[in-house]
């Protein structure tokens, strides 16, 4: 078999309390050194009840007055355009453009929907070794690469609503210029394989003072590469995902009702038919510890997306 897994970092994953801007997302792919362009519809779900003072307290410092014994939902969504170019076996770039489509309900009423171009995301990665370099017929095959990212505040922060101006978190983009350090280790054996990843983002100020808590997080996920005939895989993968989010800031005074750490089970399915793929992921929350009991909850999300490779 010549072909070997290869891991696709796509840009911007979440926190459980934050925005699609804060960290990256992990794919993966058995197709080796090609181009490829693609569009995904990303997803995630928040909910929480509240029933002790008819406020709820905001993520990023202050308070919003609502009703008392209220439930709020959140769901956030991105239609994005991604794709990656290989100068080399050893550097590609990628780059995605996100649309963001957010909705906040109270009590099963719509509160908000915000709509725009998100953050636009460029990666830059560096294999630093891959033992399929040296063989294709080694039964243990493994492979490092690294990543350096640069998120640019293209989407708006200041969206009005007839009930007033949203929360940064339902806005379609940040307003920072925000930094990604990635590290990512894969090993197979015959078809059977591991992935391990790690993201380090680092976020700033925007304009109105505020700073989004920098975030890591570690995915780990074993698959296996089902072979049918020449021209099709299929690509089952199971994993756990764990998110560490620090506090915010505003005014350059660290934010009390922020900050806490998310796991999450994690499930995909890759199919590749010659140049095509098609992808399905789905993550459940599995913990949710916050900072304060106030903020909403992660429940859950998921991404599907189709790619060709050329």
């Amino acid at each position: 078999m010549k072909k070997i897994l290869f891991l696709v970092l796509f840009a911007t994953n979440i926190s459980a309390l934050a925005c699609d801007n804060c960290n990256v997302y992990v794919g993966i792919n058995p197709n080796d050194f090609y181009h490829n362009i693609g569009i995904r519809l990303r997803s995630r779900f928040h909910s929480g009840t509240y029933d002790n003072s008819g406020l709820l307290m905001l993520k990023h410092g202050g308070v919003e007055p609502i009703y008392a014994n209220s439930t709020i939902k959140e769901t956030y969504q991105r239609l994005e355009l991604a794709g990656k170019y290989y100068w080399n076996p050893k550097w590609n770039t990628e780059m995605v453009v996100p649309y963001v489509m957010n909705t906040q309900e109270i009590n099963q009423s719509l509160e908000y929907f915000v709509q725009g171009l998100g953050d636009i995301m460029l990666l830059q990665n560096y294999l630093v070794f891959n033992t399929k370099d040296h063989s294709d017929t080694i039964t243990f095959r493994h492979r490092l690469s690294i990543g350096i990212g640069l998120k640019i505040p293209t989407g708006r922060i200041n969206i009005e609503r007839p009930k007033g101006i949203p929360n940064i978190d339902l806005q379609p983009g940040t307003g920072s210029w925000d930094g990604v350090l990635s590290l990512t280790y894969s090993a197979m054996v015959k078809k059977s394989g591991v992935l391990v990843n790690g993201n380090y983002k680092m976020n700033t100020f925007n304009k109105n003072d505020f700073k989004y808590g920098n975030t890591t997080n570690l995915t780990t996920s074993l698959f296996y590469l089902f072979q049918f005939g020449k021209k099709v895989q299929l690509m089952p993968s199971l994993g756990v995902y764990a998110e560490y989010f620090s506090h915010d800031y505003f005014n350059n005074e660290l934010s009390e009702n922020s900050g806490g750490n998310t796991w999450m089970i994690d499930a995909g399915i890759s199919n590749y038919f010659n140049n095509f793929k098609l992808q399905v992921n789905y993550q459940y929350a599995l913990s949710n510890s916050l900072k304060d009991e106030q903020l909403i909850p992660t429940k859950w999300r998921y991404n599907v997306g189709a790619y060709y490779n050329f």
